[in-house]
């Protein structure tokens, strides 16, 4: 019992003893400070790198530890009184710091107090300005190293290694080269080693300064003992009768006999060099600054990649936006761009730019959109000229050429409406197509339509003049009838059509082809001229009672005793071959039917083929008159399939309302295809 008693005893005693066995002194110049302050057991407190409690911790003071302050002035922070200390902290750092709550502490008199002489305080003040100047040394010194680094890396190629290498005269955009990243790199790793260099240049010169004076000291004790050995071997050489080296022992005795003062003076330059290196603290305020700045300094050092990095991101974000926007304007336009000549889709197309040489497409086949190359404009390489990258800032006024057939094409931007004039030939499709335009330019105003890829077709080059023209009169004169269109015509005739409260036009085209093409024994019916069935939104399928063969049909009596009236040599076209052309082009290019609209037009009303009673306003009784007259209600039948099938009856060379082409507008145009006019 009594031995466990003892045990406890002890081990009580080491618990009480241990904070002051582990206890350590702080504090600058303790002889300075009169009294000294001692952590409470059981306590802990923390030193501050700033008079505040939110600032960065430097050292936590354990029970025992000592403080000794020689800075009695307060400093206030977050509501305490601070007092500065200075000494070495944990892992050697150096540096001032703060702590508060001195009730926390045991005051004690310091029996080592002596206070500071004049000569002390100007001996601690010439310290801390050496310090200073070499603070701003060290300053200097690194951005010498720095710039020295720069001269260096950009002595040659700095265009290239800066904003990357031109490729067939193009440069990608400044964040989408590696070179600016590899730049930004090296100049992160050029400031740390421009700073490393600094350092090491301070620690240089104190080590040569170092360095010298212990050669001193050296080459001191080698000459005293080179003195002594000359001196012992004069002695042997004048015994053996060699006097000459009278001299050398003179000598080697003088040194011999001063030898306290040579070894001195070795030992008072060794100790001049320790205390140049002591007095400076070079080795320790190397430490001190490179633990004490290493973290604003790599957070200084790596701000410019932080920063090119963050850049480069908000770049590429914008670049995304500005993609996904125009990507989402073209799908909620339906801006698909078809080629008028090839119906093929004509983006990406070859952008051209303006030369005294002619129009040079961009190289390698660069897209014209926001990315590498640029977000807002592309700069040509020949030209110089800034091409706009989207449709927002005028990528449709450039001059292009559809990549499929290679043709000139000017697709502007708009909501697309498509239109199908189907029929035999000689039925009058390129006549209602020219009165039509007409009846929308009256009817929308001219300001708000023009003509687009017109002048490239040689569908009619004096297309503009002749629709002023029939627009004007308010009918087809002789003068304003269309040339037949040929077989090998088939570009789409283009209108822009401006809305009147919308940025984004309509683009509206009338795909007229030649009625040789809708015969299945026609040899081009196998090719691709009528392919821009792929985009069609409603198709006007034309019935001439002349150029249509309704041999096939049930005919009533009376259109046959018309027909053998006003019979004419042409060549008629099977409507089951027109029927057969549009099935095929719709299934070639998997296009659902229930998306188009339908109108079986009965051209050329006014040769009185309609009866009189017929109402040509009423869809009932033209529905039974194809039926019941023409014999088509398997055509009626097969109409099902389309979202819609409207029967009109015109003629477009009759005056004003007569031709009632007003009706095909409001029911195609305004009515199917939503496009606005008055």
């Amino acid at each position: 019992m009594k031995r466990v008693l003892n045990f406890i005893i002890l081990l009580l005693t080491i618990l009480v003893l241990a904070p002051g066995i582990n206890a350590r002194e702080f504090g600058n110049r303790p002889e300075w400070s009169p009294k000294k302050y001692m952590v409470t057991p059981g306590k802990k407190l923390n030193v501050r790198s700033e008079p505040s409690p939110n600032s960065a911790l430097i050292y936590q003071l354990k029970p025992g530890d000592i403080i000794y302050v020689s800075d009695t002035v307060l400093y206030e922070g977050g509501g305490y009184n601070w007092v500065k200390v200075s000494d070495k902290w944990g892992q050697g750092l150096v540096r001032d710091g703060y702590i508060t709550n001195l009730q926390r502490f045991d005051e004690y008199p310091n029996p080592q107090y002596d206070p500071p002489t004049e000569k002390d305080k100007e001996i601690d003040k010439a310290v801390t300005s050496s310090q200073t100047v070499a603070k701003w040394v060290l300053l200097a010194l690194a951005i010498i190293a720095f710039i020295t680094y720069l001269v260096w890396m950009y002595k040659e190629d700095a265009d290239e290694k800066i904003f990357g290498r031109r490729e067939n005269g193009m440069r990608k955009t400044f964040f989408f080269n590696i070179a600016p990243y590899r730049s930004v790199i090296f100049l992160t790793l050029g400031i740390i080693a421009s700073i490393a260099a600094a350092l090491a240049i301070v620690l240089l010169l104190g080590g040569v300064v170092f360095g010298l004076l212990w050669l001193v000291k050296i080459l001191c004790y080698v000459v005293l003992w080179v003195g002594i050995i000359s001196c012992v071997l004069g002695i042997l050489a004048c015994i053996a009768g060699q006097w000459a080296f009278i001299v050398v022992v003179i000598l080697g005795g003088v040194i011999w006999y001063y030898d306290d003062e040579i070894t001195g003076f070795g030992e008072a330059c060794a100790n001049t060099g320790l205390q140049f290196f002591n007095e400076f603290n070079l080795l320790g305020y190397v430490g001190d600054l490179a633990q004490q700045y290493w973290k604003p300094a790599l957070i200084i050092t790596c701000i410019p990649l932080a920063i090119f990095l963050a850049l480069a991101i908000i770049w590429m974000i914008v670049a995304g936006i500005l993609i996904g926007y125009e990507k989402l304007k073209t799908r909620r336009y339906n801006i698909n761009h078809p080629c008028p000549h090839c119906q093929q889709p004509s983006e990406p197309a070859i952008y051209l730019s303006h030369s005294d040489e002619g129009y040079i497409p961009l190289p390698n086949d660069i897209r014209l959109r926001p990315g590498v190359y640029g977000l807002f404009h592309i700069t040509h390489p020949y030209t110089g000229e800034r091409m706009p990258t989207m449709l927002m800032n005028g990528r449709d006024n450039l001059a292009r050429e559809c990549a499929n057939c290679g043709r000139r094409i000017q697709a502007n931007e708009g909501t697309e409406c498509h239109v199908a004039m189907v029929g035999s030939a000689m039925s009058g499709k390129s006549t209602l197509t020219y009165r039509m335009i007409a009846e929308i330019f009256s009817r929308a105003g001219e300001h708000r339509v023009e003509f687009t890829d017109v002048k490239n077709s040689v569908k009619d080059t004096q297309i503009i003049t002749k629709v002023a023209s029939i627009s004007q009169k308010g009918y087809i004169s002789e003068d304003d009838l269309p040339n037949k269109t040929t077989v090998d015509d088939v570009a789409s005739t283009q209108l822009i059509i401006k809305r009147k409260n919308s940025s984004v036009p309509y683009r509206f085209f009338i795909n007229d082809v030649g009625g040789e093409l809708f015969d299945s024994q026609h040899s081009a019916s196998g090719t691709n001229a009528t392919r821009y069935f792929r985009n069609v939104d409603s198709i006007l399928l034309v019935i001439d009672p002349i150029t249509t063969d309704l041999t096939d049909y049930d005919t009533s009596k009376n259109y046959k005793e018309w027909l053998k009236n006003n019979e004419q040599d042409v060549r008629k076209l099977p409507i089951k071959d027109i029927q057969a052309t549009i099935d095929n082009q719709i299934s070639h290019h998997g296009v659902n039917p229930k998306r188009i609209h339908l109108n079986i037009i009965l051209s050329k009303s006014d040769l009185g083929y309609i009866p009189e009673d017929v109402d040509l306003n009423s869809q009932e009784e033209l529905t039974t008159y194809l039926e019941d007259e023409l014999g088509l209600g398997s055509l009626l039948h097969w109409a099902k399939k389309f979202a819609s099938c409207t029967i009109i009856a015109v003629a477009a060379t009759s005056h004003g309302e007569k031709s009632n082409v007003t009706n095909v507008l409001d029911t195609v145009v305004v009515g199917q295809l939503g496009i606005k006019l008055d």
